[in-house]
This record gives structure tokens, C-alpha cells and sequence, in this order.
């Protein structure tokens, strides 16, 4: 499924252009023998069972924050998770989150305004030192707010990324957190 942007700031005309030319073709294409199933990204898999239901022959897949495999990977048990506030408040990760209550601490923090500056910055082809300088100010202002990052225990050892976007800013992450800490993308 093609990537059409949802940042208010990009024009509603070029939303309709892109869902004309791009996403009714593509969802046409579900419709074929030759899919062979439909990925749903973080910010859309709540809407799973309406698509499970629509598609009942189509394999559909979410995509979700990478909590488990968060727990397996952290030695501080103490795991930070940024994401958007529509995944991070959605009942689906609050189930997910109260399936692993007791294996971690989960710091969570939504990140307002995040996957829009990196959208501006893919999709409007901004100036890279404006982009830079708006998403790792964001980057730093969300993860300061998490508390400390490290290996020590007490520490956040292990960063989710909750949002198929944050992987353009692990750079950015990373500068930020140190090397000590594992990023885990969904």
C-alpha cells in the first residue's frame, strides 16, 4: 500500500491527487488473486477487524509497537516507548502493554508533532538542517522527559520505536541515548 502523507500541513489537494492515483489502485489491488495479503502500519492497525472484515479471504497483518521483543532484549528491565498519542492512548496497545504487566517497566511517552516534522521532511523535501535541527529538538524534548537513558540499573536500556516513521530520526536517537542503548524499531 503506497505511503500518502496525513500532515495537515501538506495540501488537501495533493492528499486527493495521491489517493486517486495511488491508494484506490492499490485497494483495487486487494481485490485480486495477486495480493497476497494487506500490512497495516502502527498508526492504522487498530482498524484491523474492520479490514479483517471487509477482506475475509485477505490475510491482514498489524504492525504494533515492538514491546515483546523489547522484554526479551533489555537487561535494566526498564523499556522507554515513544510512538504517536493515537497508538500510545489506542485500547489495542493498552492490551498489548497489560499483556506483559510484571516482565517490565514501560516508560511511555507520546511525541506530538514528531511524525509530522519527519513527514515534512521526507515528503516536502525540507532544507535538511531545518528537518534536523525541528526532529531532534522534538527527539531530545520527548526522551528528556522519560528520564535517565543508560545500563545501569534504575536506567532505560531499551528504546521501541511505537511509530514506522521514528526509523528516519534513530540517527538522531542515537546521538541523543548513547550507544549503551538498544533501539527497537516496529
Amino acid at each position: 500500500m503506497p505511503f500518502v502523507p496525513t500532515s495537515p500541513t501538506v495540501p488537501a489537494v495533493l492528499r486527493t491527487f495521491l489517493s486517486a492515483r495511488l491508494v484506490r489502485p492499490a485497494q483495487a489491488f486487494v481485490h485480486t488473486e495477486a495480493s497476497g495479503g494487506l500490512v497495516l502500519l502502527a498508526a492504522t492497525a487498530a482498524a484491523i477487524h474492520e479490514a479483517r472484515t471487509r477482506h475475509p479471504t485477505l490475510p491482514v497483518v498489524g504492525v504494533e509497537p515492538a514491546l515483546k521483543p523489547a522484554v526479551a532484549a533489555s537487561k535494566t528491565g526498564r523499556i522507554g516507548v515513544i510512538g504517536t498519542r493515537g497508538t500510545l492512548t489506542s485500547a489495542k496497545f493498552a492490551k498489548l502493554l497489560a499483556s506483559l504487566h510484571g516482565q517490565a517497566e514501560f516508560i511511555v511517552q507520546p511525541c506530538d508533532g514528531l511524525a509530522h516534522a519527519i513527514e515534512r521532511s521526507t515528503t516536502l523535501a525540507i532544507p535538511e538542517t531545518l528537518t534536523t535541527t525541528e526532529t531532534l529538538a522534538l527527539c531530545a524534548r520527548y526522551t528528556d522527559a522519560m528520564g535517565k537513558f543508560g545500563a545501569q540499573p534504575g536506567e532505560i536500556d531499551t528504546l521501541v520505536l511505537g511509530c514506522t516513521h521514528y526509523v528516519f530520526v534513530q540517527d538522531d536517537l542515537r546521538s541523543l541515548l548513547g550507544p549503551s542503548v538498544q533501539l527497537i524499531a516496529t
